[in-house]
């Protein structure tokens, strides 16, 4: 449980802030309702150092002493004006540029980050929030690769020795956990298509060769192809098993057909 949040002084001034009101339709106390569960996002106990967390309505209105389904109206409300993400299935909020606000400084920050993300549920908002943190961890990352840089000419101390090897075992240590979450190829995806600068910067520092926005449409084309064609597969085997179904039976209709009449013509004969 964290014991305080951060809210940027120019929030009130906010084209996001002043959007509220008018997504309420003018409703004033909803709009009050709304800018307070806003901030209660933000500062409540409940919340984690990647801000992005469960937080069902339910629970924010026992907190703030405020009707559920008023709550769960604000959660819209503060979707539609872009201040938060909400996925209703699964009851997870995220705030949006959290870590830019709320930068990670060191490597047990990392872990807590990187241990918030792995407990998320499963869902579309775990990987926006995941490359939340890879965002975060590469400009960390940047920082430091220009810190080691300026001090590399200047080791004439032990101390100075201490910092620089330190540096660069937390900037090793941050592309370690970088990697860790690409292993998710949904994580990788999304960056190819959404974060360009991004993709650049993780194919620089890590030699990766992420998926690009061709690249994806050109899988999505693969696999809606090979889909279809699975798909006339289907269709044609089955026609076919229907059409050896029924030429089958008709088969053995005729057959029975010409077998009563035999019988009819041998007992005639008799």
């Amino acid at each position: 449980m964290r014991e305080y949040g951060k809210i940027g002084s120019s929030l009130h001034r906010s084209r996001k802030w002043r959007k509220i009101e008018a997504a309420c339709d003018g409703d004033k106390a909803l709009s009050r309702l709304a800018k307070n569960v806003y901030t209660y996002l933000q500062t409540s106990g409940i919340g984690n150092c990647i801000g992005t967390y469960i937080v069902p309505p339910e629970m924010a209105a026992v907190d703030m002493q405020e009707p559920a389904d008023e709550i769960r109206l604000t959660y819209g409300v503060l979707q539609e004006v872009g201040l938060i993400e909400y996925d209703p299935d699964e009851e997870l909020v995220l705030i949006p540029n959290f870590l830019t606000k709320n930068p990670i400084t060191g490597v047990s920050h990392l872990k807590s980050a990187v241990k918030a993300v792995d407990n998320l549920p499963y869902c579309p908002l775990k990987t926006s929030a995941s490359v939340g943190v890879i965002e975060a961890i590469m400009h960390r990352c940047a920082e430091w690769k220009a810190e080691i840089k300026d001090r590399s000419g200047n080791l004439r101390t032990e101390n100075q020795k201490i910092a620089y090897e330190r540096l660069q075992n937390n900037y090793a240590t941050f592309l370690s956990e970088v990697q860790k979450i690409l292993i998710n190829q949904e994580v990788k995806d999304f960056i190819g298509r959404n974060k360009t600068e991004l993709s650049t910067v993780l194919s620089t520092e890590l030699g990766l060769v992420l998926p690009t926005v061709e690249t994806c449409k050109e899988t999505e084309t693969q696999t809606k192809t090979q889909t279809e064609t699975q798909t006339q597969t289907e269709r044609e085997t089955q026609t076919e098993t229907q059409t050896q179904t029924r030429s089958t039976a008709l088969q053995n209709e005729v057959q029975e057909f010409l077998e009563s009449n035999r019988k009819k013509l041998a007992k005639g004969k008799r």
